[in-house]
C-alpha cells in the first residue's frame, strides 16, 4: 500500500495497520508455498524474521537460490510452474529474467552482493572526474 493510499484510508477513518499486516502475511505464505521442497521439509523460505520484520533481501534470495533448481525439478516432474510464479511474485513480470538468472546461479548473486558492498564511492568518484573534465569546465 502506498503512503498516499494509506493516508486516504486514514482520512476516511479506516484502519490501515490490519491491511498491511494481512498483506505481509499473505506474501509470506505465498513465498513459503512456492519454495516448499523436500530439502526444507516442505516449510519453504520465510521472508520474515522471528519479529515479523522483512529479512535482508540478500539472505532471502540466497536461501531461495539454494533450492531453486529443486523447485524447477519438481515443476518438471509435477507439471507445475511454481518457479515462474515465485519469480513473478518477487520481481514482477518485467524483471523476472534478471531474478531468474540470479537464482539459477548463486555465485552470480554473491558477485552482485560483493560488487555493491565495495562500490560505495564509485558514483561520487565518477562524478568528480566529470566535474574536473575539460568538457564540464
Amino acid at each position: 500500500m502506498t503512503e498516499e493510499a494509506q493516508k486516504e484510508l486514514a482520512e476516511l477513518g479506516e484502519e490501515t495497520d490490519d491491511y498491511v499486516v494481512a498483506t505481509k502475511a499473505k506474501k509470506q505464505q505465498i513465498i513459503k508455498d512456492y519454495t516448499a521442497v523436500p530439502s526444507n521439509n516442505g516449510k519453504g523460505v520465510d521472508i520474515l524474521d522471528e519479529n515479523g520484520n522483512y529479512r535482508n533481501t540478500y539472505s532471502i534470495l540466497k536461501d531461495i537460490s539454494e533450492i531453486y533448481s529443486e523447485i524447477q525439478k519438481q515443476d518438471k516432474a509435477m507439471g507445475t510452474n511454481r518457479a515462474q510464479a515465485l519469480i513473478e511474485e518477487l520481481a514482477g513480470k518485467n524483471r523476472s529474467n534478471i531474478l531468474s538468472s540470479l537464482l539459477t546461479n548463486g555465485s552470480l548473486l554473491e558477485q552482485v552482493k560483493e560488487t555493491s558492498e565495495h562500490s560505495d564511492n564509485s558514483a561520487l568518484e565518477e562524478n568528480q572526474k566529470y566535474l574536473e573534465s575539460t568538457e564540464q569546465k
